[in-house]
């Protein structure tokens, strides 16, 4: 949850709450709140899988059906699906396929599409056409509509969203069906998002040698001046012994401190930004890293580059850095966010962090200290490949002078990441000589109650065949 000023994420699924009850004459937490959503969001995903499975569609409203030629226009359809379905097709340009609107669930996740979509294949071969799936932040910097005008464009709350994207994948050995997939939709799945992605473990440093000490946190020494949320986010995804090695970044505010960009120079060494920031804390100064982001980079394209700011204007909302902000020119029609970074140098031999690009090399099993006494450590173990975008929250507390971090045997517990998750499911697969498509079969799985010869009552049952 980036860019959202929380001051921490406490749901624990495995902690089994049903809900939270509000108590007279206390605070209410964002936490709390959150928490609240979070639980209730928990039972409705979980309650979704158990009924309908890992992915499926409601009978006669299932989304993403993929559709070819008019035979594949059923009488699930309404009348007028059928109708837009039959008039796409009849326009249909070769190796496009359409996909139908409606409704589809991936791991408890509710995908709704709204209108008729394309996808294009223009490459031979067979291919598998899938649905993937994952849940995205959206905050003032993203949709105006969000602000409230009667409060002079306050930024009030943030939302979730659920995002899709449709992708064919093209198989190395032809499959006929769901079940001589080669390799099978687990390990194809497993490939696209890997297992084990890293685990980090935290903690305030402690007073004597920087050893973990064994009681409840005395000694502990978060020296910072406010309570903080850190972001730990990978920049570079990758192997440790990959040649360019995988990096991180950090944020003490959570990426909270963004803003919107209304003009980027030629050459990518300027920006003028849209607002200045309320105070030095929530600002831009020389020394500081930045990064230039819109939503195709931060979940598709990779990290975007880091740059140092060399040079701050507030007055007319200019800053300059020292390396082009982007490789590649934006789009006219991207919202475009500059987000500062808080990572530094330091000493390497005494845990500071060594800096590539503008991001910091991640070093397995050994603390690492981002500032005011926190530290970070890289769980080493095999089969780590790290992937950009995958973050850790970390609160940190100045009345216990501690970070808040789940122990295991009263030590900091090794964490996979806090997100971001992504979810998939099989829509179909199809052939391609490089002109034209044909569907071998769909995978998409419907459920829905219908009658069943010998049972009194109707049925639920699926169509499909994962």
């Amino acid at each position: 949850m980036k860019n959202i000023d929380i001051s921490r994420d406490s749901f624990q699924p495995g902690r089994g709450f049903s809900r939270l009850v509000w108590q007279q004459g206390r605070p209410q937490l964002d936490a709390d709140l959150n928490e609240h959503a979070s639980i209730l969001l928990h039972t409705l995903r979980t309650m979704m899988m158990d009924l309908a499975g890992r992915f499926g569609g409601p009978v006669g409203a299932c989304g993403f059906r993929i559709v070819l030629t008019k035979d594949d226009v059923d009488d699930e359809f309404t009348e007028a699906d059928r109708k837009e379905l039959t008039t796409e097709l009849a326009e249909l340009p070769p190796g496009d396929l359409l996909m139908s609107t409606g409704r589809y669930y991936v791991d408890g996740l509710l995908c709704e599409n709204s209108r008729l979509q394309r996808h294009s294949i223009q490459e031979a071969g067979n291919y598998l056409v899938y649905l993937d799936v994952w849940e995205q932040e959206v905050t003032a910097l993203d949709d105006d509509a969000i602000r409230e005008v009667a409060l002079g464009g306050t930024d009030t709350s943030a939302r979730m969203q659920v995002k899709w994207r449709v992708r064919a994948i093209r198989l190395s050995a032809p499959a006929q069906t769901f079940g001589t997939l080669n390799p099978p939709w687990d390990e194809l799945a497993a490939g696209w998002q890997h297992r084990h992605r890293g685990a980090l473990k935290a903690r305030a440093r402690t007073v004597d040698d920087g050893q973990p000490d064994a009681g409840s946190g005395a000694g502990r020494t978060y020296r910072g001046p406010e309570n903080q949320l850190y972001r730990v986010e990978i920049h570079r995804g990758g192997k440790l012994e990959d040649r360019h090695r995988p990096t991180f970044k950090f944020s003490r505010d959570n990426g909270v401190v963004a803003f919107r960009v209304d003009t980027v120079a030629d050459d990518g060494l300027a920006v003028t930004l849209a607002s200045w920031g309320r105070d030095d804390n929530m600002n831009l100064a020389p020394g500081q890293f930045v990064e230039l982001t819109d939503g195709e980079h931060e979940h598709h394209r990779g990290a975007a580059a880091l740059a140092k700011i060399v040079f701050v204007d507030p007055l007319n909302r200019q800053v300059k850095v020292d390396a082009a902000l982007f490789s590649q020119v934006p789009r006219q029609d991207a919202r475009l966010v500059l987000r500062r970074w808080d990572q530094l140098a330091g000493e390497p031999r005494r845990g500071g962090l060594e800096l590539s690009e503008g991001a910091a090399l991640i070093v397995e099993q050994q603390w690492l200290t981002l500032e005011d006494g926190v530290e970070i450590m890289f769980d080493k173990a095999h089969g780590h490949e790290y992937r950009s975008g995958d973050y850790w929250l970390i609160p940190a507390r100045v009345v216990t002078g501690d970070v808040l971090w789940p122990q295991k045997d009263r030590q900091p517990a090794a964490l996979p990441p806090h997100g971001v998750e992504h979810h998939y499911a099989p829509l179909a697969i199809v052939d391609s000589n490089g002109e034209t498509l044909s569907l071998v079969v769909p995978l998409t799985r419907r459920f829905g109650a219908q009658t069943v010869k010998g049972f009194p009552d109707d049925m639920f049952v699926y169509i499909g065949q994962p």
